[in-house]
């Protein structure tokens, strides 16, 4: 399976943006499709930008090809979190 974000980045440090991501509507209702979560922690997601606890649930999701966390979701919609360009070349192809 592959991580959906650049395995050299340290997630202190994502990569995210100002600008609307294309085909951003997309790539969440891909997540939406593929909600049901294969492993879930006891902890909720931590906004990385504000430091504050969320009320989602961290969790981890696949589609037999990637693997994302709740985290990522989260911070894709929020704040345009950069995705790998295979992971979102991915999604084009399979929607």
């Amino acid at each position: 399976m592959k991580w959906i974000l650049d395995k050299n980045v340290d997630t202190k440090n994502l990569q995210i943006s100002t600008v609307e991501i294309p085909k951003k509507s997309k790539i969440l209702n891909y997540f939406k499709t593929y909600s049901s979560a294969i492993a879930y922690a006891s902890s909720t997601v931590t906004d990385i930008i504000t430091k504050s606890k969320t009320d989602i649930p961290n969790a981890m999701f696949t589609d037999s090809f990637f693997e994302w966390s709740s985290s990522i979701v989260y911070h894709f919609e929020k704040y345009n979190l950069k995705l790998t360009d295979e992971f979102i070349q991915h999604v084009l192809n399979n929607t």
